[in-house]
């Protein structure tokens, strides 16, 4: 496992990523458990690097652990759900919410982010987002 976290630990080009993949079935080619793993990586090495077709594309992880660490935090606050749908729902509005907020503090290059919300970037620009009251049916 940490030659596998080896290979997956920084930006690697296609190449090194062949070679070093082919060094690891190599030293491991007599457990037929490790060589059907590497395998595996190696037919979902288009999405595993997907990172090489993306111009500017981060290094680092730091998005998903921000958004995990701020998840971690509000989940500690809480007791618990009545229900696991309880819990599901609170979920999905947490990340509904996360969506619509606008970003406030970006810096240096992605500072234009700044006063923009994630949906207003990543949305079809042919998809018309309902509001609130639209999806409540305008009950007045």
């Amino acid at each position: 496992m940490s030659r596998i976290n080896e290979l997956f630990s920084f930006k690697r080009s296609l190449d090194d990523f062949n070679r070093y993949s082919k060094n690891i079935l190599n030293d491991f080619n007599h457990n037929q458990i490790y060589v059907s793993i590497l395998v595996d990586i190696y037919k979902r090495r288009n999405v595993l690097l997907g990172y090489l077709n993306v111009k500017g594309t981060p290094n680092t992880n730091n998005l998903i652990e921000s958004f995990n660490s701020h998840f971690e935090s509000r989940l500690r606050a809480m007791r618990g759900f009545d229900s696991f749908k309880h819990a599901d729902l609170w979920i999905n509005a947490l990340i509904v919410r996360r969506r619509f907020k606008d970003f406030t503090d970006c810096k240096r290059k992605f500072k234009h982010l700044n006063g923009k919300s994630s949906i207003q970037k990543t949305k079809n620009k042919n998809v018309v987002i309902p509001t609130l009251s639209k999806l409540l049916g305008d009950q007045k």
